[in-house]
This record gives C-alpha cells, sequence and structure tokens, in this order.
C-alpha cells in the first residue's frame, strides 16, 4: 500500500532524537468492527493547517470519518477502510485534491498479494463474525527509539495453539527486529525501517500454520455431540459451529481424544455457552 508506506517515511522523516519520544501514531482495530488511526501532529508543519472534517456513510460496513482534534489528526472506518483513511491523511498533508465521497477506496486483491498490511487488514477483516472481533484485535503504534510496535490477538484465530519460535536480530542500532507470542499475543517490536520486515514474519507464521482441508465442518453447521463423548463435552446437547482449528501437539491431541491433525471446534449453545469438542465426537443435526 503505497499511502502506508509513504506515513512510514513522513514518521521517519521527523524523527530528529526529541519529537519521536511521544507516541506518535497509532493504528488500532475496532470491535464493529473497523480501524482506527491517530497521528499525533505537534512539531509538525501539519499543527496549525486547516482540516475540514470529513464524514462518508455509504453503508453500515463502508464508512470513515476524519477530524483534527487538540493537534492530533484522528480518523475512524470500516473493516476495509483504512486505505481510505490513510489517503485522506496523505492528500491533506500533500494539499492534493481528492473527491472522497466519490472515490470508493477499499483492499484490493492486487494490493493484499502485493502488501503485507493490506493482507493483514483482510487477515483481521477474514476473522470478523460478530463476536471475535469484540475480544480481539490488533494495535499498531509507533515507538520512541524510535521505531514500531505490532501487537496482535492470535486467541480463538487458527495460530492459538501453533508454536512460534522468538525472534531477535540486531543488525544495529536502527536496524532490528524482536517478535514472540506471549499470552495468546503475537507482540514484535523494530526499527523504525522494519515493519515490512516484522508484518512478513506474521504471514509466513500464518501461512506456515494454514489448516489443511481434511475438517468435517464449516462455520454455522448445527451439529449434535454424540451420545458416547465424554461427560465433559455434553454429549447429546446441540449447537452451531463457530470456529475451528487443526490439532498440532501431542498434549492437545491427547486432552481431546484425539489425534495429530483431528479437528477442534468450539460448539456454541442456544444459551450462549460456548465448548471446545473434537470433530470426532460430532454429527451434523437438521433442526427440522
Amino acid at each position: 500500500m503505497k499511502d502506508f508506506l509513504w506515513l512510514q517515511q513522513w514518521y521517519q522523516a521527523h524523527c530528529n532524537g526529541n519529537w519521536e519520544h511521544a507516541s506518535r501514531i497509532c493504528f488500532r482495530t475496532l470491535d464493529n468492527p473497523g480501524w482506527s488511526l491517530t497521528i499525533d501532529l505537534e512539531d509538525t508543519e501539519l499543527k496549525s493547517k486547516n482540516f475540514r472534517k470529513i464524514k462518508i456513510d455509504r453503508s453500515e460496513e463502508d464508512w470513515i470519518f476524519c477530524e483534527v482534534k487538540d493537534t492530533k489528526f484522528k480518523a475512524w472506518g470500516g473493516v476495509e477502510n483504512l486505505p481510505g483513511v490513510l489517503k485522506v491523511f496523505r492528500y491533506w498533508a500533500e494539499n492534493e485534491p481528492f473527491d472522497f465521497a466519490l472515490e470508493s477506496t477499499k483492499i484490493t486483491e492486487e494490493s493484499i498479494e502485493e502488501d503485507d498490511f493490506s493482507w493483514l487488514q483482510q487477515w483481521f477483516q477474514d476473522y470478523c463474525n460478530g463476536d471475535w472481533e469484540h475480544g480481539s484485535g490488533i494495535q499498531l503504534r509507533t515507538t520512541s527509539n524510535p521505531g514500531w510496535s505490532l501487537t496482535i490477538n492470535v486467541e480463538d484465530t487458527q495460530l492459538e495453539y501453533t508454536n512460534f519460535q522468538q525472534i531477535k536480530i540486531d543488525r544495529s542500532q536502527q536496524d532490528w527486529i524482536f517478535c514472540e507470542v506471549k499470552s495468546l499475543k503475537f507482540e514484535a517490536r523494530c526499527g523504525v525501517e522494519n515493519l515490512p520486515e516484522v508484518l512478513r514474519v506474521f504471514r509466513h507464521w500464518v501461512i506456515e500454520n494454514e489448516p489443511s482441508k481434511n475438517n468435517e465442518y464449516e462455520w454455522d453447521d448445527h451439529v449434535i455431540i454424540k451420545k458416547d463423548a465424554p461427560e465433559q463435552f455434553c454429549p447429546g446437547r446441540t449447537g452451531v459451529v463457530c470456529y475451528m482449528w487443526e490439532i498440532k501437539f501431542e498434549d492437545i491431541a491427547k486432552e481431546f481424544f484425539s489425534e495429530l491433525g483431528d479437528w477442534i471446534y468450539i460448539i456454541k449453545f442456544k444459551t450462549g455457552r460456548e465448548i471446545r469438542v473434537a470433530g470426532r465426537f460430532l454429527e451434523k443435526y437438521s433442526e427440522v
């Protein structure tokens, strides 16, 4: 995404040994779902520049709101609208005219293939199901070194039970990355120019752990837990599949009376309660 790369360069150009000690840029996912972006304009050429508030509502999923308040550029958008938010800031900073009300700027298939930040936005969107995004999310912010910090919650994703080997690379004071998984969060920090490398680390981890195709059930399938299932799995109850992942560790396989390569499913009952059950204890069920 050219506008995202431009923002990284804009940040780097303002780093002078002092300015970057405040938190200057912060991206966060929203639970509606969507994205927010805050950019601190203090001590920049944009501090006193006039900004006309932008509010675009195309639909519940396709919307943008941007304003400058308390010397901060603040923006929010739908789950696919972060490219538009970035474009608003760049065009304003560079005095470029653009009719955001007419032009829809969203994630494209081409950008997902070419750009890891676009891919990360799509990864987040793919997991949004009306529930997951309320407890999970992504935060990307600048640090005072200067550099970047990235936190991604991987709970209830295919990565929850996968191994990640800590990565620590120190090429110089400016050229470094550190990545680890802690408390079901992918946490990374890096030098001011190393964010693309960190994003690639996460993307490769996801690709390496993409599930095989041998799962029997899909999202929203109605299932019944077999009567011969162990008591802790609530035999005889019915529910809906709301998440799944492949077993990759022996201890998890043992806990769920399964084998490596089998699947675990999160089943949601009508009461709202959720339970994790191995696929071998499930059958498809029709309420009709």
